[in-house]
């Protein structure tokens, strides 16, 4: 049974098969190699792709696209897409706050869920693999944009499933990309390549490493807003100027007008990525009753009138490069993919931003991602090609996963850009004598501080067994696999009482906004945290000190080396100073010299041994 990889993009989806060593697209059942993700109710009839988006002039409240940008978001989220975008479909919220789409469908309203739609589209270039490749396919790798959050990836994941699909990985699309191009000759040690997706609904730009067969994604900025839809609308709109001018006929608010324009813009833009002139004949009856038009444009107009939206997109380069602390030089190679990479004045715009550097136009930037995600799907099946051989794909975590520790402090386990799977565990002692009860709060976050970072999770260990101060042994384990699951597990050594818990986090509506901030959040105060640590340790050090210096006393008493009195008076002086240091965490380090000297000579000659621990 074949596997294939299944690019599902914002506005087209794309898919391929890897045989002969190499990624092969498949066509859909127009012949075409690129399926635009719009589906069609009509009468008791549903369409997908090409025949879905010819219906769209016809019936537009029934014609439904831009489900991938719904996915996995609420609402109040999607409504505002919806307002911007001007959807001619209707969009409605169900009592979780998630967006439905309504239309007509076999004479009654029907309402679909972002995941449903998307299950339609896949099914739908399920079939067309099937009747290509002449076998049934039910395993597939699908894409998604390397800025999605983990809600947006679990509803992808579901559309497989409702798909009736085995969905073997969830690849991010640069990482497919990389991949695509290292298979055509991408080889070298130690690259730092960028990934520019200029695509049809939105704009991302990766860095990722390069390591002969070994990528990693390290750093992604997006702008959901922009891509090549934004390009068609602002031609449609410098053409019903032109005809309110020319014909003196204002289509301004009218939308059915407006969506036929936009299909001609697209058409006219595609021409003029490889004419220095374009034109498209619109038929009489079409807008004007008796009349046809003609849509002409040059490219250096074309140029012009987007020149603002090609600039916009840059800045999903400067974001990436600033996140990872990069210059344009440090960048060695960079790769171009989506359909709006394909007009030269953005590739040249590219270039100009990394003067002397390569820019990778090898690859069809449509079925870039596609050919990738093939490639993986064969490595997943163990398909045996000497090509797939010692491929590895590495995700990694975007911020620092630890565990809060006394003083308010967080001990970080799984640092940032981790390549995942990873997994850390460490031993711990009790705090004090007899604990049968432990509590471990896991934290998300670049800070040094707990309260500066996101708690993910308690868990409270309960029944460890009675001992002395320090002796019972207890393991802390975090895991977090391929898909970002946090997994967590405190247990008692060797073998007593243990809690474990799964965090799928995948039902939290994490924004891409959130880790740019908690990460921009650490730069900026990266300084202050290194100032607080030493501080922190020296109070901690001094602290623990006192502490032990309170079990030194209290032993010697059993032991019968001091009298009652000495015991009572040296207890006291302990305990007086535990009790300083907790109220007084901010203290100058004098002051904990002062402190220590006192006790020091207050349980003279008691603690002379651990003259060598002392914390200063």
């Amino acid at each position: 049974m074949p596997v294939i990889g299944i690019d599902l993009g914002n506005t087209y989806s794309c898919m391929a098969v890897y045989r002969v060593d190499k990624p092969d697209v498949i066509h859909n059942h127009r012949t075409f190699r690129n399926t635009p993700n719009w589906i069609a109710f009509s009468g008791s009839n549903r369409y997908v792709g090409d025949d879905a988006k010819g219906l769209a002039l016809s019936d537009a409240p029934n014609t439904v696209y831009d489900a991938h940008r719904m996915i996995g978001r609420s609402y109040s989220e999607v409504a505002e897409m919806a307002r911007q975008s001007q959807w001619p479909f209707e969009v409605i919220a169900n009592r979780d706050d998630n967006p439905l789409v309504r239309v007509m469908y076999c004479g009654n309203k029907h309402t679909y869920s972002p995941e449903e739609l998307i299950s339609m589209i896949l099914r739908y270039l399920v079939e067309c693999a099937e009747d290509v490749l002449g076998e049934s396919v039910r395993n597939v790798v699908l894409t998604v944009p390397s800025a999605f959050n983990d809600s947006q990836r679990k509803a992808v994941r579901r559309a497989g499933e409702m798909a009736g699909l085995i969905v073997l990985r969830l690849l991010r699309e640069s990482t497919a990309a990389a991949i695509a191009f290292n298979h055509i000759g991408l080889r070298v040690r130690n690259k730092t390549v960028l990934i520019y997706d200029f695509g049809g609904g939105t704009t991302d730009a990766t860095v990722i490493q390069v390591t002969q067969q070994i990528i990693t994604s390290l750093f992604t900025a997006r702008d959901d807003q922009l891509g090549g839809v934004n390009i068609d609308q602002r031609l449609a709109e410098y053409f019903l100027n032109e005809i309110r001018e020319q014909y003196h006929c204002n289509f301004e608010s009218d939308t059915r007008v407006r969506r036929q324009l936009l299909v001609y813009c697209e058409k006219l833009k595609i021409q003029l990525s490889s004419a220095k002139q374009a034109e498209i004949e619109i038929a009489s009856h079409v807008l004007l009753p008796d009349q046809s038009i003609t849509l002409s444009l040059t490219r250096d107009q074309f140029e012009l009138y987007n020149k603002d939206l090609f600039e916009k997109s840059l800045k999903v380069i400067r974001t990436v490069l600033k996140n990872a602390n990069l210059k344009p030089s440090n960048v060695n190679e960079i790769l171009l993919v989506g359909g709006s990479t394909r007009i030269p004045k953005v590739r040249e715009m590219v270039q100009n931003f990394f003067p002397g550097k390569p820019v990778n136009m090898s690859l069809n930037p449509g079925e870039a991602i596609a050919c990738g995600a093939a490639i993986v799907a064969a490595n997943l099946a163990k398909i045996d090609s000497p090509e797939l051989h010692d491929l590895m794909l590495y995700e990694i975590t975007v911020l620092d996963f630890s565990i809060g520790q006394f003083g308010g402090i967080v001990d970080v386990f799984i640092p940032r850009y981790t390549p995942l799977p990873a997994g850390v565990s460490k031993m711990f002692g009790t705090s004090y004598d007899n604990q049968t009860e432990v509590t471990v709060t896991v934290f998300e976050g670049n800070r040094v501080m707990q309260k500066d970072n996101r708690l993910l999770t308690t868990i409270t260990l309960s029944g460890i067994r009675p001992a002395p101060w320090g002796e019972a042994k207890l393991k802390v384990t975090l895991k977090v696999d391929e898909n970002k699951c946090l997994y967590v597990c405190v247990a008692e050594m060797p073998d007593g009482v243990r809690e474990e818990v799964i965090i799928s986090r995948d039902v939290e509506r994490t924004s891409k906004e959130y880790f740019a901030r908690m990460i921009s959040d650490a730069e900026q105060n990266k300084d202050l945290d290194k100032i607080y640590l030493v501080r922190r340790n020296r109070w901690y050090g001094a602290y623990r000190y006192a502490v032990k210096a309170t079990f030194v006393v209290q032993s010697a008493y059993k032991e019968k080396r001091i009298d009652e009195d000495s015991f009572k008076r040296m207890l006291a002086k302990c305990n007086k100073t535990v009790a300083w240091f907790l109220a007084n965490e901010t203290a100058d380090q004098s002051e904990y010299r002062s402190k220590i000297h006192n006790l020091e000579i207050a349980c003279h000659p008691l603690l002379k041994d651990y003259a060598d621990k002392t914390p200063f």
